[in-house]
Parts: structure tokens; C-alpha cells; sequence
């Protein structure tokens, strides 16, 4: 959402998060991942600070065609963005009305 708003940059933007120790894993099998995630760059916990190398490719845009109506209803500034990006002739389709 940030990014189809322009406040962030997909390329350049730092994403840090914080967790336990424990929840922090060399490898996660890259199935668990889909084309929406968001992967982070730094990880923080409360004994140390991770870089994670390489840095991932990042969302760039709103994934309609995964989304359903219900998810428009929770979240109501999908219907903002989803205005917008109608406006700009972007494909805006969700889930269950794609043909």
C-alpha cells in the first residue's frame, strides 16, 4: 500500500522488523513465500542486529487479482488506492471478478 501511495520506494526503502531470538531462522523454504510478502532487510532482536543478504525483490504494487471483496471491507483504504489506481487505467480487478 505504501508504495502505490509513493510514501515508499520499493528499490530503496530499508524494511526493518523486530522479533525474538527464537523466531529467527538461517533458512525458510522459499514455498512458504508468496509474490505479495513483503521481505524484510533487518532483522532486530533483543541480542543482536541481522542484515539480510541478498536483499529480496520487494511488492512494487497492490495485488488486486488476490484480494477479495471481504479484504476491501476490513481494510477500507484498499477502496482509496483502489480508486486511484482505476483512475490511472491499472488493472484493479479482484479475486472473484476476474474472467
Amino acid at each position: 500500500m505504501m508504495s502505490t501511495m509513493g510514501a515508499v520506494d520499493p528499490l530503496t526503502t530499508t524494511v526493518v522488523t523486530t522479533v525474538h531470538d527464537c523466531q529467527v531462522y538461517d533458512d525458510i523454504p522459499h514455498h512458504l513465500f508468496g509474490e505479495h510478502d513483503l521481505n524484510v532487510d533487518i532483522i532486530v532482536t533483543p541480542t543482536q542486529t541481522i542484515r539480510c543478504e541478498p536483499r529480496l525483490t520487494k511488492p512494487k504494487a497492490i495485488l488486486w487479482s488476490i484480494l477479495t471483496e471481504e479484504r476491501l471491507q476490513e481494510m477500507p483504504i484498499l477502496n482509496i488506492l483502489r480508486d486511484i489506481e482505476q483512475k490511472q487505467g491499472k488493472d484493479f480487478k479482484l479475486k472473484f471478478e476476474i474472467n
